[in-house]
């Protein structure tokens, strides 16, 4: 937690190196106005407020952070160290104006971030459900929305730290099992609109660029949105295959950009949980995991319905997707608890759409992944 900090200009996180700005500014500017206004109302104050301000601005220029194990600048070191023996030395009324502006911004900063319920980090993840966390995805935000949907700029910006990212996390998944790797992924989330489906396409083509047969199959029934996201007609897909009205190679599809093959979700069904529970379903998973390197399963999401928990039965391994600062914590663990308790192999969590300029204000160890310059140049090569 913060303690003092207000624009935390000259911080550094003592692991990556990476600029640290406060996590709420707002308040920590609210303190430092609210600690000039005491100084001013004091007896002497207009004769050193233009002291004081010069001090504060020199003190609030760097922000302790034991938490994230910050550095000060060295330009900052005098600063902190003028305002802590002003804050010892100094007149009784403006040592007790600093001391309660400090006091009442601490608190704030304190309260606010135990109102945050959600997920910002992967230290967070391990720490409250002991799960890894296989990879962090950032939002594709600003200019790079110009390169069209995730799928398309995966392909068109390799280079990038989203492809970079994207490209991470299928090693990290392919690398969760002793031996040979997972043939079968299920992919799901606790709440929809955490970017399953988008996900699961930029992985299926990622894992298809580098020569390795892929399928993908929408497994959400109930709303499908893989043949939205490949451009083609729902017209027959899974659920076909399953009623018999189709036989698999009918089905398949192929994606002529990444060459990656995928299956839409088919034909509405009045119960999808008891189709994709059937037998029917787990021998075509074993068909296809003999045909192909990696087939990647797009499920529901695990607390709407019970389709993920069926599935999770019959796949290698499930990762789960986590909305980064938008998922609460206790949707996050009760879908991932009731994974386990079906049976299911929970390979790790991923955080998906990652504000990277608000993942690295936060000053999270994980955010240098991001922001730190020798990373940035690393993508930009080539």
């Amino acid at each position: 937690m913060p303690v003092l900090s207000w624009a935390a200009l000259g911080g550094r996180c003592r692991k990556c190196r990476t600029p640290i700005s406060p996590q709420y500014p707002i308040v920590e500017l609210v303190t430092a106005i609210l600690f000039l206004l005491v100084v001013w109302l004091t007896p002497a104050g207009p004769l050193v407020f233009s002291r004081l301000l010069l001090v504060c601005i020199l003190i609030t220029l760097f922000g302790i952070d034991l938490e994230h194990q910050i550095l000060p600048n060295p330009i900052t070191l005098p600063g902190i160290v003028a305002g802590l023996l002003f804050s010892l030395i100094g007149p009784p009324g403006l040592r007790d104006a600093l001391l309660g502006a400090l006091l009442v911004g601490s608190l704030a900063v304190f309260g606010l971030e135990q109102l945050d319920n959600t997920f910002r980090s992967s230290e967070q993840i391990e720490d409250l459900i002991g799960l890894p966390t296989l990879g962090l995805v950032p939002a594709i935000t600003g200019v790079s929305k110009r390169y069209g949907s995730p799928q398309d700029y995966v392909l068109d910006n390799p280079n990038s730290p989203f492809g970079e990212s994207v490209r991470s996390l299928r090693t990290a998944m392919l690398l969760t099992s002793m031996g040979a790797p997972p043939k079968t992924v299920l992919l799901t989330s606790s709440i929809p609109s955490e970017g399953k489906t988008s996900m699961a396409m930029c992985l299926a083509r990622v894992h298809a660029r580098s020569g390795r047969r892929t399928l993908i199959i929408d497994c959400d029934v109930r709303r499908p949105r893989l043949h939205e996201l490949a451009g083609v007609a729902n017209q027959s897909g899974l659920t076909d295959v399953l009623l018999q009205h189709r036989e698999l190679n009918e089905v398949v599809l192929l994606d002529e950009r990444s060459g990656a093959y995928f299956v839409t979700a088919g034909a509405p069904v009045p119960d999808p949980a008891a189709l994709l529970a059937s037998e029917r379903m787990r021998r075509l998973l074993k068909e296809v995991g003999s045909r192909f390197d990696l087939v990647i399963i797009d499920s529901p999401p695990v607390l709407s319905v019970s389709d993920a928990r069926v599935l999770s039965q019959m796949t290698d391994k499930t990762v789960f997707l986590v909305h980064w600062g938008s998922t609460r914590r206790h949707d996050v663990m009760m879908g991932v608890k009731q994974l386990i308790e079906a049976g299911a192999d929970v390979a790790g969590l991923v955080l998906s759409r990652v504000n990277v300029r608000k993942h690295a204000r936060y000053g999270y160890r994980d955010s240098g992944y991001y922001y730190d310059d020798k990373y940035t140049k690393y993508y930009n090569q080539g």
